[in-house]
């Protein structure tokens, strides 16, 4: 017998488990640029006690709730102060509400570097080696970061690719003279343009993968700064896929990977300089320990020199 398969939606927020209610399930987060945040204002801390009618207990399945609701309206009651709000959403597919998370967790994590260095640093998230990243790379780089005077260079959760080399030329190549422009204005440019002179850090961790792995071993071989973060688990190895005659197929590794003196990042992978551990803790309250030690370490190094 072969069952259809069944696809749960989603709401673009999160809810708070901490504590069970005997009626209703309290939000702890609602994801920006979703019709309950910009719409209904939705707000940390209230209750959502029905679903599509299903009044929600301390024992309701709210996943079942979800199920093959794709794409449909989802009607939710919220209790807000004293009274009962009626909230009209469309059902979110997975890769929709991964698309709010990352975007969100990107977007805090530049608010909180600008923050806490005061305008000084910029940063750059890089989800995967790609052209297409690459592009992303180049666009929020001198677009939102050439007037910074350092970068931190994320990689934490890169899934791979094969751009290292890109951005390791970009950030090795160092100024030969200055050019100006009467039609932009007078002021010296430095030249090759696309280079990235000043200092940098970089943030890896145990969810960076492949190519995500590969560019923060060969920045710390060039000494170009420091790596913070969390040893990455050595997935480097390229592979090849083949497709076999009853249809199916496999993948059987083609190309390795190695530092100068021999050692294999397959199995090692990158090691940071230095190393920090998120607890579930810090997970839960986006407490990102990894990246204010990068934003500490850059701000002394520009004090510093060193």
């Amino acid at each position: 017998v072969v069952y259809p398969s069944r696809s749960q939606a989603y709401l673009g927020l999160e809810f708070d488990y901490a504590e069970r209610l005997p009626e209703g399930v309290r939000v702890r987060y609602v994801y920006p640029g979703t019709r309950l945040s910009y719409f209904y204002h939705l707000l940390p801390g209230e209750i959502i006690t029905q679903i599509d009618g299903h009044r929600i207990t301390s024992r309701s399945p709210l996943d079942s709730l979800l199920i093959d609701k794709i794409g449909k309206p989802i009607r939710l009651s919220v209790h807000r102060d004293s009274t009962t709000v009626e909230m009209i959403v469309p059902g979110l597919t997975w890769s929709q509400v991964r698309n709010l998370w990352y975007e969100d967790r990107v977007n805090l994590s530049t608010q909180q570097v600008n923050e806490l260095s005061g305008g000084r640093l910029g940063y750059v998230h890089i989800p995967s080696m790609g052209e297409e990243n690459w592009t992303e790379f180049i666009r929020d780089l001198f677009r939102d970061n050439a007037d910074k005077e350092a970068l931190i260079i994320d990689v934490r959760g890169n899934t791979g690719g094969r751009i290292h080399d890109q951005i390791i030329s970009l950030l090795i190549k160092t100024p030969y003279g200055y050019s100006t422009s009467r039609r932009y204005s007078r002021e010296k440019r430095y030249e090759p343009s696309r280079i990235w002179a000043k200092p940098s850090i970089v943030l890896v961790d145990e969810h960076s993968f492949s190519d995500g792995e590969i560019f923060p071993i060969i920045y710390q071989e060039l000494k170009l700064g420091k790596v913070v973060g969390f040893p990455s688990s050595g997935a480097v190895i390229g592979t090849w896929e083949y497709d076999l005659i009853d249809g199916s197929s496999m993948r059987m590794p083609s190309t390795g990977w190695y530092k100068l003196d021999g050692t294999n990042m397959e199995g090692t992978g990158a090691q940071p300089d230095i190393v920090i551990e998120h607890t579930p803790n810090d997970l839960v309250k986006r407490n990102d320990l990894q990246l204010q030690r990068a934003i500490t370490e850059l701000l002394r190094e520009l004090e510093t020199g060193e």
